[in-house]
């Protein structure tokens, strides 16, 4: 049987109809992927400066009166340390990520978007001053005590 040049050029129209419709497929799930890596990245990054902030309020605290640490942070979250509650919020709800520290350390909440912290521990409790230039893209942290 002879094909005619019309249903030739149909079969190939049909056969790229198909290709782009298994191509858009796969374009679509490569988007859906990259959002889903950009969603667990922020709450990496907020786990991140939870902890950060929180491992340094107890180091301080451990360290005993008058030790001090310096905390930078540069990042685009909100924070709120609950000192009496012994927990740290990063982020607005609903996407907010909260870790715990141990409580008895401060007795006061402080909210901040983002600076340096000076963390001191003046007479066995933790107070926190914040300064809201942005420094730097990374928790760096320094410790003292005096001899």
């Amino acid at each position: 049987m002879r094909k005619t040049k019309a249903q030739v050029s149909i079969e190939v129209i049909g056969i790229i109809s198909i290709v782009m419709i298994l191509f858009s497929v796969v374009i679509l799930q490569v988007m859906e992927k990259n959002r889903e890596i950009g969603i667990l990245d922020e709450v990496y990054s907020k786990g991140v400066v939870c902890t950060g902030i929180a491992n340094s309020i107890s180091e301080v605290f451990s360290a005993g009166a008058y030790s001090q640490m310096n905390l930078t942070l540069a990042y685009k979250y909100p924070v709120t340390v609950y000192g009496e509650g012994g927990y740290v919020v990063v982020g607005n709800e609903p996407n907010s990520i909260s870790c715990t520290m141990p409580t008895g350390m401060m007795n006061h909440t402080l909210s901040f978007e983002s600076g340096t912290l000076s963390i001191i521990n003046p007479d066995g409790l933790v107070v926190i001053d914040v300064d809201m230039i942005v420094t730097t893209t990374t928790i760096t942290t320094t410790t003292s005590t005096p001899e």
